[in-house]
Parts: C-alpha cells; sequence; structure tokens
C-alpha cells in the first residue's frame, strides 16, 4: 500500500502596490469583521518588529504583515475544508481594501511523508526516484544533499513543486526522517479595474480546494504512486502517515 502526503500547512500571500492599512492599527481587522472574534487577542498582542507585523493565534497559524506584502497562514492537518478559515479571511481583506493594487497572489500548500527510520532513508528515496544513478552520487564525505524542483503550467496558475528531504518532531518527541513537498501556486490575475482586480483575486482565493487537490493528486498519484525503475536492491520503506 502507497504512502499519501497529508497536507500540514495553507498560506496566502498577495504583494501589493499600495501599503498595507493594517500595518499601523491590526484591530481594524477585527473591527471590520475581517476576522472573529476568537482572533482578539492575536489582534491585541500583534509584535511588530522593524516594519513587520505578526499576528499568531494558538494553533500555529495567524497573518503576517509587512509594507507591500500581507501574509495569511494556517494549519491545516485533520481540518475539514469547512473548519479551514483562511481563504474567507483573505477574501474578507481583499473586499475591504480594493485599491491595494494587488499584483501578485501566491497560494503555498506544505505537506510530508514519513519514511523509514534511517536519517538517509529520505535522500536515498529522492535519489531512487528522480535522479538518474551515477558517480556524482558518490562523492564526498556523506550522501549528497538533494533537492528537486518540478514546473508546471496549469490553467489558472503556475505552479512550482519543491521536493526535499528532512526530518519531523512527533508529538512523543521523536524524530522521523521525512519527504517534504512544498508547492508554490502562482495565479494569473486578470482585470482593468480594482473592481475586477479584487473580483480576479478573490476567485481564485476562493477555488483554493482545487489548489489542495491538484496538489495531493499530484504527489499521491504521480509521485509517490510510481516506483523507481532502477536500484531495486535498495531497500527503505515509506510508512503511511
Amino acid at each position: 500500500m502507497y504512502p499519501i502526503v497529508i497536507p500540514q500547512e495553507l498560506n496566502i500571500t498577495l504583494d501589493t502596490m499600495q501599503p498595507q492599512p493594517v500595518l499601523e492599527n491590526p484591530k481594524v481587522l477585527l473591527y471590520s469583521n475581517v476576522v472573529s472574534s476568537y482572533w482578539e487577542q492575536a489582534c491585541s498582542e500583534a509584535t511588530k518588529v522593524r516594519n513587520q507585523l505578526r499576528l499568531v493565534i494558538n494553533d500555529g497559524g495567524g497573518i503576517i504583515v509587512e509594507p507591500h506584502k500581507i501574509g495569511f497562514q494556517e494549519v491545516i492537518k485533520d481540518k475539514p475544508a469547512s473548519k479551514v478559515e483562511i481563504p474567507d479571511i483573505a477574501c474578507k481583506y481583499v473586499s475591504l481594501f480594493p485599491n491595494l493594487g494587488i499584483h501578485r497572489l501566491v497560494m503555498n500548500i506544505t505537506g510530508h511523508v514519513p519514511i523509514g527510520d534511517n536519517p538517509t532513508a529520505p535522500l536515498e528515496y529522492l535519489h531512487s526516484h528522480f535522479l538518474a544513478r551515477g558517480s556524482w552520487l558518490n562523492f564526498g564525505l556523506a550522501p549528497v544533499e538533494t533537492a528537486i524542483t518540478f514546473r508546471y503550467q496549469l490553467e489558472t496558475s503556475f505552479l512550482q513543486m519543491n521536493i526535499c528531504h528532512g526530518t519531523m518532531r512527533t508529538p512523543d518527541e521523536e524524530i522521523t526522517p521525512i519527504v517534504a513537498f512544498l508547492a508554490e501556486f502562482n495565479h494569473n490575475l486578470v482585470g482593468q479595474t480594482p473592481t475586477e482586480q479584487m473580483q480576479s483575486v478573490t476567485h481564485a482565493i476562493s477555488n483554493w480546494q482545487l489548489n489542495l487537490k491538484i496538489y495531493t493528486d499530484l504527489i499521491n498519484q504521480r509521485f509517490l504512486a510510481t516506483q523507481p525503475a532502477k536500484n531495486k536492491k535498495r531497500r527503505f520503506y515509506l510508512k503511511a502517515s
């Protein structure tokens, strides 16, 4: 049975021509009903270092504001789609400030798959699945570090999928080797007027579940379900998440 990737985090980032109105007063998000009362403490205790403002909520999500950029992030692991709130918050923010001049929308989805118990197992997986065997893999005093990037042109966005190795700390404080899948969806924005641009941005954000499906299908059906054609003598295994 093949393992499956479990999406861990969703990030939505907007680059704007105009400065962010909430940089000086984060409570405007609360007063304008962009966020619910659940965010009251985060708005009250927002921390500002130089030109960056951070609002953090208990589950690890939050909002990061810079003069010409705002990022919305949420831990989505084990959450049904109806409980994921960041896309709705981002849409409300865009509707509240339609004249920001948004020129870039990036949606990031991150996830990983535990692989084996050996610290080198993730590297062996990357080498055997994605790289041709050769002497370039046997150079130096340790297994060669590897990170792989795939770029895909989609109908409404440009997807960059980065695959790398790493480790994860479990709730039991155990260190587990993993292969991480980091997706970046750069959306095509259209529209001549502020209203048209706002509609384009909110439409793209509202379709976040489509990006999530593309992410999981690409990884589970194409990357993880494909066995390496070579190096069958290598023995390591993937753990189901």
